[in-house]
């Protein structure tokens, strides 16, 4: 009796503590997050080390229970393939750091360590598919009825769009509804689908899973997401590629004429997207191998944009650039940064990871795979919710050992092609990742302080806050608004040389032309017009659907006497389609016509 007691506290205790800690984990991917530090990263941080601590007293359990030579880990391809990548991500980070990059290369390495931890977590702690995959579609769930009642009741977290969910755009809020729909539609779909259902008493969860199917169905058109769009349309061909093989001509007819269609809703979007993959390629195209650095994104892409203007001249897709957060292609931009072997690490990882869960839970391989698809059109891996989303699946998936049910909790040890680690690998494993998370939470907080502190002060444009700028400088010097502030600041007090350094900083941070449009202003106060005059037709280029730049140039032409010069920018200022008409550009193209009619 002792001994079957023993066994279910043992059996039901680690499917506890492997519920609460998906549900932490699943929790955290519903908080405000952003391109900078919050709350939410040192959660995560938090949450890691508490992970690792877990693992280490599992480790020694697990020490009493085997002895000394036995198993703990199994090491596979995918476990490999993320680790190599990890080295590389680390040394192209530390090695050739062409631009600011302190806060890419921390989260990326919280997330890198994220699946280490669960990766030992799992091996310990397994958690069956039924009770995974319910998890995601609770959290789903939750998802799709806030985004009823902002529809319904308002309340969404932007101004300018009915539904965000607990996101601050419909976009990114889209990918967790198509992740929910495809598991679901997967899972129902299969003729095995009753392994991944539970019953508590009378109440069976395909009731459940019925009914959120049709919610997200009705949610999802408001969202009015083309990536997400795609990404169902093409896994709904994946999933029923058994049942549509007599129509398959006319349906993909239809899909064609209805992805023409969504591309001409948005058409401005849509060619704004790809003008960005168009300028970063083009800058990739001089290291392709290595990439442009990581977090040189924004850097690469006006530099591309300026080498494409200057090689062709104006061309129509130049009307769609802009100032951009995102590359809304994360392969891209792996490609672009890590070049072509940071994107081999990153194929290696995914494909490995795709593989795994093919074989072992089909409806998680479906989710991850629209995800993926996403991904090429949007940015939800920019994001942490999806970043830790994938991290967890892929976790679970590579601990699974193969051969096995994924809905047991206790595997029998079966056949295993790989590296085997025993448990003072995986306690020394677990102490690395301790001490790194520590360091990585401190330096999280160091940030979040200092970025408080610079939003006490950053609208003030007093002179006394000019040495807080220099003392917060080391710590939000990737941060592109800071560097423009502290810039205009030191240019308003007359220190113009000061005010360009960290112009020249922001530019590696941001594609904005602003920054070399103020570098402008600064040598032609220092009346060094060469300069002006270069920083001027450098800011065009970088965005040569901008009138402002050519207005600059064409004053400076015409307070230094160059009146041809002068003449000619203001007739291409006259002559010049604005992307977005406004008083601002009405008053610069009545300038330009006083200027070409003064005698």
């Amino acid at each position: 009796m002792t001994e079957r007691m023993t066994h279910i506290v043992k059996l039901y205790g680690k499917t506890a503590v492997s519920v609460v800690v998906l549900s932490y984990l699943l929790w955290l991917t519903l908080q405000p997050t952003d391109v900078r530090f919050t709350g939410t990263d040192v959660n995560l941080a938090l949450g890691i080390v508490a992970l690792a601590g877990i693992v280490l007293v599992a480790c020694m359990m697990e020490r009493a229970r085997k002895g000394a030579r036995g198993t703990c880990l199994h090491v596979g391809w995918s476990d490999v393939s993320v680790l190599l990548w990890l080295v590389y991500y680390g040394s192209r980070a530390w090695f050739g750091a062409e631009c600011p990059c302190a806060t890419e290369v921390v989260k990326g390495l919280t997330m890198f360590t994220a699946y280490f931890v669960l990766r030992l977590f799992f091996t310990f702690y397994r958690l069956s598919a039924k009770m995974f995959i319910l998890g995601l579609l609770l959290f789903c769930g939750y998802e799709t009825m806030l985004g009823i009642f902002q529809l319904m009741n308002g309340g969404s977290n932007h101004m300018l769009f009915l539904i965000t969910g607990t996101f601050y755009n419909p976009g990114p809020y889209s990918a967790y509804l198509v992740l929910g729909t495809v598991i679901l539609l997967s899972m129902l779909h299969s003729e095995s689908h009753g392994m991944y259902l539970l019953t508590f008493g009378m109440v069976k969860t395909i009731y459940f899973y019925y009914a959120l199917l049709i919610l997200t169905l009705l949610v999802l058109p408001a969202t009015w997401s083309r990536s997400a769009f795609v990404a169902l349309a093409v896994m709904c061909l994946w999933i029923y590629r058994d049942k549509y093989k007599r129509y398959r001509y006319y349906l993909w007819g239809v899909i064609i004429v209805v992805v023409i269609g969504l591309y001409f809703v948005k058409k401005g979007s849509a060619d704004g997207r790809l003008f960005i993959w168009l300028s970063s390629l083009t800058s990739w195209l001089h290291s392709p191998w290595i990439g442009t650095g990581i977090g040189s994104f924004f850097h690469a892409e006006a530099e591309g944009t300026s080498e494409l203007f200057a090689s062709n001249g104006y061309m129509p897709s130049l009307q769609s650039a802009d100032i951009t957060n995102f590359m809304c292609n994360d392969y891209l931009k792996i490609l672009l940064e890590q070049g072509a072997v940071g994107a081999l690490f990153c194929a290696l990882a995914a494909i490995t990871m795709i593989v795994k869960l093919y074989r072992h839970c089909k409806p998680l391989c479906c989710g991850v795979v629209a995800l993926l698809i996403f991904s090429m059109t949007s940015y939800p891996f920019d994001l942490l919710p999806y970043k830790l989303m994938v991290v967890l699946i892929a976790a679970w998936g590579n601990s699974l050992e193969p051969n096995v049910n994924p809905n047991s909790l206790f595997h029998k040890q079966g056949s295993w092609r790989g590296l085997q680690w025993g448990w003072k690998h995986c306690v020394v494993m677990s102490g690395m990742i301790i001490l790194g998370c520590m360091f990585l939470k401190a330096e999280m907080e160091k940030r979040i302080e200092a970025e408080k502190s610079y939003q006490l002060f950053s609208n003030t444009g007093h002179e006394a806050f000019i040495n807080d700028y220099y003392e917060l400088l080391p710590l939000e010097h990737d941060n592109a608004s800071f560097l423009f502030d502290f810039g205009k600041l030191l240019r308003t007090f007359g220190r113009y040389n000061d005010s360009n350094a960290m112009l020249l900083k922001g530019t590696l941070v941001s594609n904005d032309p602003m920054f070399y449009v103020l570098i402008g202003n600064n040598y032609k106060d220092l009346k060094f017009y060469d300069l002006s005059e270069e920083a001027y037709k450098k800011a065009y280029s970088v965005m040569p659907n901008r009138l402002y730049p050519l207005y600059q140039l064409m004053i400076l032409y015409d307070e230094t006497g160059n009146r041809a010069e002068s003449r000619k920018i203001a007739r291409e200022i006259v002559n010049f389609r604005e992307k977005v008409p406004s008083p601002a550009t009405k008053e610069m193209k009545d300038k330009a016509r006083r200027v070409l009619y003064k005698k």
